[in-house]
């Protein structure tokens, strides 16, 4: 799952994520999130942090503060200098931006979430 306002952000994690994972990617925003997460209970969040406010960490503690959603691993992405802050708030992951698909691998890989990174596979965007 993406969680974010950036559209372009969004499209490229949704990109990076399916080519990498070859899994169904869903979108939400930050009130949505909880709630849609405890529906589809995804492999992984990936919730975007760079708008001022309270959004993302209201979001994290939502998701980490519930018996269906605290086992998903969250992965923080941002601009901003915020990684361990996003640890100590709950996030299993930061990433600092910009986001190269070879980071997203990784961290899947970290997460044990299976990928298919193999060349051949075809899967460079497919939607």
């Amino acid at each position: 799952m993406v969680v974010g306002a950036d559209s372009d952000f969004c499209y490229l994690m949704r990109r990076f994520l399916r080519r990498a994972s070859r899994l169904r990617v869903v979108s939400s925003t930050q009130g949505e999130a909880p709630d849609r997460a405890a529906a589809e209970q995804p492999v992984a969040i990936v919730l975007e942090a760079d708008l001022p406010g309270r959004g993302c960490w209201d979001t994290l503690r939502a998701l980490k503060a519930t018996s269906a959603t605290r086992h998903i691993p969250v992965v923080v992405c941002s601009w901003l200098d915020i990684g361990q802050r996003s640890l100590d708030a709950g996030a299993d992951r930061f990433l600092r931006k910009p986001v190269l698909y070879e980071d997203v691998v990784a961290i899947l890989v970290e997460l044990g979430i299976r990928t298919d990174t193999h060349p051949a596979s075809g899967a460079a965007g497919a939607e």
